[in-house]
């Protein structure tokens, strides 16, 4: 039985014997050598010449082309867009992130509305967010003490302001002493002073003036003239420490205030000058001059506590140490003991040589 099939380039029909199946075959019209199909195929069935590859297996159809990648969902994790935001923070953030309700990067830093400085202008925010913060630029406090003032330096003179710059003084010196105005003249701290020694003044005279009242009226009956001359020693008694309160209150004042000045220049405190020191002085004097209202202890009291008094609103007014301001106000105080101590002594050395 001979094997009949088609040449695979002009068509002609060719038939060879069942025992050249597998083998090549040349067609006579084109001269095309092919493999000859074995009996059992068809005969229609085109075969591919020998000098190209036989397909054995049908070739799979090539896959189409990848469609265009669309953004990823906003639930998505695009990982080389994060790892593109984290290397350069100023990039815009994903396609996918832009959308409304998504994230959005910031344009200003948290709290913009909000004055970064309280005590000056805003600072420009950045707009990288992971710069280190703009340096903030603070106003600077008055660095004087005192800046406010005393109520008396502040309002209108008068019992009231007398009596409350003498409690802030007696209460808390330092602050005191730390708002009250380093310059301004002396007549405002000698009336203050003037005022607080008078009232003090007062103080002792009503107490003391029962006493002295006895002593002058004590027997006018037995002698009506000495009575009288007693009232008037009385009297002027009360005018002459009246005078001199007023004489220690401006002159005095002015004197002691020199010498604790001069102290204080010795030991290196005096960071101010001479007004400071008497500006202290006299608000001192006329917050504690007061004190000798009390019987008996009074005036021992108003002492003490014109020198603690004193020593703090000098290491707070010059700005310098309590152990300078100390030592300026002792110093005088301890010469003039070492004055009376040297006296007393010569005087007794006198009188024993007589």
């Amino acid at each position: 039985m001979a094997i009949e099939f088609h040449c695979t380039q002009c068509g002609q029909m060719l038939r060879v014997a069942d025992s050249s199946a597998g083998k090549g075959a040349r067609c006579p019209g084109c001269k095309t050598v092919m493999v000859v199909p074995a009996a059992g195929d068809l005969a229609s069935r085109s075969l591919p010449p020998l000098n190209q590859p036989a397909i054995s297996q049908p070739v799979a159809p090539a896959a189409p082309p990848p469609a265009p990648q669309q953004p990823a969902a906003p639930g998505q994790d695009d990982l080389f867009a994060y790892l593109k935001q984290a290397v350069t923070p100023n990039a815009p953030p994903p396609a996918a992130y832009q959308q409304p309700g998504a994230y959005q990067q910031p344009a200003a830093a948290p709290f913009a509305d909000k004055p970064a400085n309280p005590f000056g202008d805003q600072a420009a925010a950045s707009a990288n967010p992971y710069a280190s913060p703009a340096p903030v630029a603070y106003s600077a406090y008055p660095s004087q003490p005192g800046e406010l003032g005393l109520p008396w330096e502040t309002k209108p003179p008068g019992l009231g302001v007398w009596w409350e710059t003498s409690q802030m003084c007696l209460s808390d010196a330092e602050s005191a002493f730390r708002r009250m105005r380093q310059y301004g003249g002396i007549g405002s701290p000698m009336l203050y002073a003037v005022f607080g020694l008078l009232l003090g003044f007062v103080g002792q005279t009503a107490w003391s003036l029962p006493a002295m009242m006895f002593e002058a009226f004590a027997g006018p009956a037995a002698n009506p003239a000495g009575g009288q001359v007693a009232g008037m020693e009385v009297m002027v008694q009360l005018l002459l420490n009246g005078l001199i309160t007023v004489v220690w209150a401006t002159g005095g004042l002015l004197i002691s205030a020199g010498v604790t000045h001069l102290c204080l220049m010795l030991v290196g405190g005096a960071h101010q000058g001479y007004e400071t020191t008497y500006r202290v002085t006299a608000f001192t004097a006329g917050s504690i001059a007061w004190l000798s209202v009390v019987p008996c202890f009074g005036p021992l009291i108003a002492l003490v506590m014109t020198l603690i008094c004193q020593i703090q609103g000098l290491a707070q007014a010059h700005e310098t140490t309590a152990g300078r301001a100390a030592a300026a106000v002792l110093l005088p105080v301890a010469f003039c003991l070492v004055v009376v101590v040297a006296g007393f002594i010569a005087a007794v050395a006198v009188i024993a040589n007589l």
